[in-house]
């Protein structure tokens, strides 16, 4: 008789855990001892296993949601039972001997597996052949470590789209832009049908991530990725409401995020995606990437902590609802932490510094050095805590317009400058000096002017621009 290779092992090992469940489960249905929960709050909704097409899914959605039909918890408290059996160890031992370098065997893999079939099971009264096949053959998968499909559904604010919908591939992972549709507003109302449906915002723009990744976390840094091109593509308070992800993996299911009501969220710049704009969208998406942009901007690459410094700043400018004074200075701090080195002279410094890169970049350094002049007096008044009173916010506006489009201008500034730091990926000191030389020596300008040019030219083409 021929050797079973261990997937095939694997496989009867599961096939005969399921008939198990499925037989105690009929028994303690069939004597009146397991009850069918319906129309409960509960404190998970739990991944449920299979799309209307056939297809697994695990949906996540965070605490206290309104289950219309949940069996989650007579399923989750009869595997809780079920873990302390013989047979549950029996095939614990049996997957360990054939996939020993799998560590989610027990953990992750065989508790979800119990989990969706009990609960299938309790929905249809009855075991699905055909679903525990689909069920076994992911568990299979699972173990082997093969790249799973993942797929997020995000709900932005803070940038909206013209066209109905834009997709485009990056690396086999596919990202798609679109409007709302009214099937997102049913879901909408299903998940928030206990709860006031006016107390939640309507996202403006929807992105879809699906790719195959080996964990949750290669969807997740995309996801966070996708945030941050969106925030520094143009000046926008672009956040994700509510995040719905799927996978076809049992082992590595999302428990889900449900991320604030209107009351927490609110959108301070917004900005409004043109057809003209997705071929300089899908560029620049693949060269943060590639260069792994977020990475660089989250404090954990010690050697660009200025530049998670100016990415805060900028963050916190976008998204947080302080005085016009907080949020500019706010602005000025960002800029600081990319253009000061000093203690002495710092508005000079950093007006001359931040106008003689832009003029290579083709802006007007005077307008620039004027923004930055009038921002830093700005930002000195605040931290020694004065603010404009209205006889100076009138002088101010006469000679500069409305004062948030003069921020949304010099947030401009800072988005570029963020950047320009980040692609041309020199050190600070390295930077500044440069900068600094090109002012005294002509001959200098060639060394910073060269790559600053290739770069507007290529990676950056149409994203380094000026806000209308």
């Amino acid at each position: 008789m021929a050797r079973l290779s261990r997937e095939e092992a694997a496989t009867n090992c599961l096939m005969e855990l399921a008939g198990n469940i499925a037989h105690e489960l009929e028994c303690l249905i069939r004597e009146g001892r397991l009850n069918k929960s319906k129309q409960s709050y509960i404190s998970r909704k739990p991944p449920q296993p299979m799309n209307d097409d056939g297809k697994l899914k695990c949906d996540g959605i965070n605490y206290q949601e309104y289950c219309r039909e949940s069996f989650a918890g007579e399923a989750n408290r009869f595997v809780k039972e079920y873990i302390k059996q013989s047979a549950y160890k029996d095939s614990v031992r049996t997957l360990r001997g054939l996939f020993p370098d799998n560590d989610n065997v027990e953990q992750w893999l065989l508790w979800n597996f119990m989990h969706f079939l009990s609960e299938d099971v309790l929905k249809k009264g009855r075991l699905d052949k055909r679903y525990v096949a689909k069920l076994v053959g992911s568990c299979i998968k699972d173990l082997n470590k093969k790249p799973r499909k993942h797929h997020s559904i995000s709900e932005l604010l803070g940038v909206s789209i013209l066209t109905v919908r834009k997709k485009f591939i990056i690396d086999g992972t596919t990202f798609i832009l679109r409007q709302l549709t009214a099937k997102d507003l049913e879901k909408k109302v299903a998940a928030y049908e206990h709860l006031q449906f006016d107390d939640f915002m309507n996202p403006t723009m929807i992105l879809e991530i699906k790719g195959d990744y080996y964990d949750t976390v290669g969807l997740e840094e995309d996801i966070q990725l996708a945030e941050t091109v969106l925030r520094l593509f143009r000046v926008g308070s672009v956040q994700r409401i509510r995040d719905h992800k799927y996978t076809d993996s049992v082992a590595k299911y999302y428990p889900g995020k449900q991320i604030g009501p209107i009351s927490l969220i609110s959108v301070y710049e917004e900005y409004v995606l043109q057809e003209s704009d997705f071929r300089i969208l899908r560029k620049f998406w693949n060269e943060c990437r590639k260069m792994r942009l977020w990475e660089k901007l989250s404090f954990s690459d010690k050697t660009s902590i200025h530049l998670s410094i100016a990415y805060s700043s900028y963050c916190d400018y976008l998204l947080r609802g302080n005085r016009e004074e907080a949020r500019i200075a706010n602005l000025v701090m960002g800029m600081e932490s990319l253009f000061l080195q000093e203690n002495m002279e710092l508005k000079y410094r950093l007006k001359s510094r931040v106008a003689k890169l832009f003029s290579m970049l083709g802006f007007n350094a005077n307008e620039i050095q004027d923004e930055i002049n009038d921002a830093y007096d700005i930002r000195s008044r605040y931290v020694h805590g004065e603010l404009l009173d209205e006889k100076e916010r009138r002088r101010f506006e006469n000679r500069r317009g409305d004062i948030r489009l003069y921020m949304r201008s010099l947030a401009n500034i800072l988005r570029i400058s963020i950047l320009v730091a980040a692609f041309l990926n020199l050190q600070k000191k390295d930077l500044i000096d440069l900068i600094d030389a090109s002012m005294i020596e002509k001959e200098k300008i060639k060394i910073i002017e060269g790559p600053l040019s290739k770069l507007h030219k290529t990676k950056l083409r149409g994203v380094l621009v000026q806000e209308s």
